[in-house]
Order: structure tokens, then sequence, then C-alpha cells
């Protein structure tokens, strides 16, 4: 006689629970966050160990982001990443190489700006040599295709080292400008 109850009364029970949970997920799932006041000093985001890509329209890679841990503040446009590491391709080819200490990334103006220990690697091709350049901090525009600091600059191209204060560099004419105190040594490449 006990297990009859037990056999009748276990289907109400588990759909009873199962009334419970969907009641309270969807308690939760809808929520209103936009009354609740965050600290607009603490971030409202942490993600450690961050790897994301983006595809061209032809589903191909066109930039590669790793970071240690990315953070954003409540009510911002600005997301940070620490130790973030980016490479940008063109057609599925490695383009270009960005890495620094930390980064600040405004989702609505596409501006990226890297501080500390800065490297940005332009990879080699059949026309050119690599080309490197090591500051304290730049800013690259996603949207403009540039690149710039107002800071100190070591820079190499092919075997060619130099130095200098300040550099602008646009991806769509492929021309480098470096602004002040400009110090190179040349070297001729040899002829192909």
């Amino acid at each position: 006689m006990k297990n009859i109850w037990v056999g009748k009364l276990f289907p109400l029970g588990l759909v009873l629970l199962l009334f419970g949970t969907s009641f309270w997920l969807d308690q939760v799932s809808t929520l209103d966050h936009s009354n609740s006041s965050l600290n607009p000093n603490k971030p409202e985001y942490i993600v450690d160990g961050v790897h994301a890509k983006r595809f061209d329209e032809q589903g191909l890679l066109k930039e590669d982001f790793i970071a240690s841990r990315t953070w954003q503040f409540p009510k911002s446009d600005d997301m940070f990443a620490k130790n973030p590491k980016v490479d940008i391709f063109e057609n599925g080819i490695k383009k270009y190489h960005l890495v620094g200490e930390v980064s600040k990334y405004n989702t609505q103006t596409k501006v990226i700006y890297f501080d500390r220990q800065v490297t940005m690697e332009k990879m080699a091709d059949a026309e050119h040599p690599e080309a490197k350049i090591i500051t304290s901090a730049l800013t690259a525009d996603t949207e403009a295709q540039t690149v710039q600091s107002k800071n100190k600059v070591d820079f190499s191209y092919g075997t060619s080292t130099g130095s200098a204060v300040g550099f602008d560099y646009n991806h769509k004419t492929g021309l480098l400008n470096l602004n002040s105190r400009v110090s190179a040594i040349y070297e001729i490449p040899p002829n192909k």
C-alpha cells in the first residue's frame, strides 16, 4: 500500500518541483537591474582568460584577441584588458601583432589605447621586411586604421633601426611619419 502512494505522489512532486524551478528561473531572468546602484569605481564585469576571434564576410580570421583579464565599469563604454595581445589579419593572413601590459577599448569610438611596454609588429610580406615599433603607449583607431603615439619610440624596418619622439601610421596609405628627434641607421636592402 505504501508503494502505491509513493508511485502516485512522485510524479506530482516532480511536477511541483519543475513548476517551482521554472517560476524561480523566470523571476531571476526578468529582474530589473536598472534600479540597482552599482559602485562606479568597481568593475561591473571581470573575465579571466579571454580569447576572442572575429571573422570577415568570407569566414576568414580578421582579429584574434587574447588577454589574461578584461573588465568593465558600470555605465562605461570602455573595456579594459590586462596583458592584451591582438593579431590583425587581411584575407586570413596575419598582418599586425600588438602587445601591451594594459589596454582600454572604447566600444563607441572603436579606439584602443595600449599602455606600458607596447610593441607593434607589421609582418614581412613579399615586398616589405618586418617592421617593429616599441613604445610606452600608443593609440589605434580601428575604424580609420591609424596608429599613433606622442612618446619615444624605437623602431626597426628590416635591418634598419632608429628612434624618434612620436609617430603616426596610416595603414590605408602605408605611410609612417616620425614626428621629432629622429635618429636612424638605414641599411640599403640587397637586390632581389
